[in-house]
């Protein structure tokens, strides 16, 4: 049985997905949460960060929303067989598959097979990297051997 406690946050954070999506500039929407100044022209330029294009700047983002998917899927359905982390995995997909097609009906956005590129090996290392971190961690060192007289 799934503990609402453990799923809401995933819930919550795919809102906060479908919300940047509903968003023609998203950044826009970042940096007036931030309180920042955005330039008042709806046609003028506008990076939240200088030094990266808007263009990596969504690159790095979709991997860091759906590598943070991962991680919460991960957390909501725990202890994970190899079987349900897979169909977990496949949950992450449908998400992001769901999340471009969303994007056909926003004014000024598109579907984008490189976002779904990005999505899928994201979430697959949110979802792989909890269970890899426990296993290094339970390991313990070997003592160095001793050599012979």
């Amino acid at each position: 049985m799934v503990n609402l406690l453990r799923i809401l946050p995933l819930l919550l954070w795919l809102a906060l997905i479908f919300a940047f999506s509903s968003s023609h500039n998203p950044y826009r929407l970042v940096a007036a949460w931030l309180g920042l100044s955005v330039p008042a022209a709806p046609g003028a330029e506008f990076r939240l960060l200088p030094f990266l294009t808007n263009e990596t700047l969504g690159n790095l983002s979709h991997f860091f929303e759906y590598l943070v998917l991962g991680l919460l899927a991960d957390y909501a359905f725990r202890p994970a067989t190899p079987r349900r982390r897979w169909l977990v995995w496949a949950f992450c997909l449908l998400a992001a598959l769901s999340d471009e097609i969303h994007q056909l009906f926003v004014p000024e956005r598109s579907f984008q097979l490189l976002d779904l590129a990005l999505d899928s090996p994201a979430s697959l290392l949110g979802l792989h990297l909890p269970a890899w971190l426990r296993r290094r961690r339970t390991v313990q060192p070997q003592p160095p051997a001793q050599p012979l007289p």
